[in-house]
Order: structure tokens, then sequence, then C-alpha cells
């Protein structure tokens, strides 16, 4: 109930939070080593979300995703999220870790190499704070 209510309160209020990242993404952390399926779902799903309108835009083509950066949004949003940032990527780590669900952490583990690319190109970014 706590991860769906946490789940909703990001879908509705995403553009307002501010301070709140850190205490999302810990939720999301501890639903992550959970063993319910249906809540490891929920949480990961609501997590790739976050992370995905920072740094991912999905662009469907003939039924496949294609992901492309996002440059103006991440740096527009990211001093916003920049002191969670650490924590999405601890959170994204607990899923990777999840034995119970292989899909999940293999999805988790591309959402790190994304974070640690972007990162990686804008290291400017990350100097300047």
């Amino acid at each position: 109930m706590v991860v769906r209510c946490i789940t909703h309160f990001v879908e509705s209020q995403a553009k307002n939070i501010r301070s709140g990242w850190k205490n999302i993404f810990s939720v999301f952390q501890m639903a992550a080593s959970d063993t319910d399926a249906q809540i490891v779902e929920l949480a990961f799903r609501t997590c790739t979300d976050i992370i995905s309108k920072f740094i991912l835009k999905f662009k469907f083509q003939k039924q496949k995703i294609h992901f492309l950066c996002l440059d103006t949004v991440f740096d527009r949003q990211f001093s916003s999220v920049l002191d969670s940032f650490q924590d999405a990527v601890k959170c994204l780590s607990e899923f990777a870790c999840n034995a119970t669900f292989p899909d999940t952490s293999m999805e988790a583990i591309r959402l790190i190499r994304q974070c640690a690319k972007y990162v990686a190109e804008k290291p400017h970014v990350i100097e300047s704070r």
C-alpha cells in the first residue's frame, strides 16, 4: 500500500517535488529487496519512470524503443534532483541485486549504465556543484 501511495504521489505531483526525492527513492529501495512480485514491479516501474523523465526520452518507432538523451530537460531539472541522484543509483542497485527477479535486475543494470553514461558525458554538471 505504501508503494502504491508513493507511486500515485509521484505520478500526480512529480513536477512539484523538490526535496522529497531522497525519501521516495528510500521507499523504493526498501521495496526493491522484497519477494512480492507486485511490489517489486510497481516500485521498479515508478523508479524507471522517474529516472527516464530526467535522463531518457522514450521514442516509439515500429514497436521498438529508442532511448535519446534529453539534455535540456535533465540540465534544467538536475539541480533539484542532484542531491538524490546517488539515492536513485543506490535504489537501482538494490533492484539489480534482487535475484528473485532477473529481468528486473538486468533492466536496473541498464538504467545504471545510462546514468553513468550521462555523468561521463557531462562531468561539468557534477563539477559545477
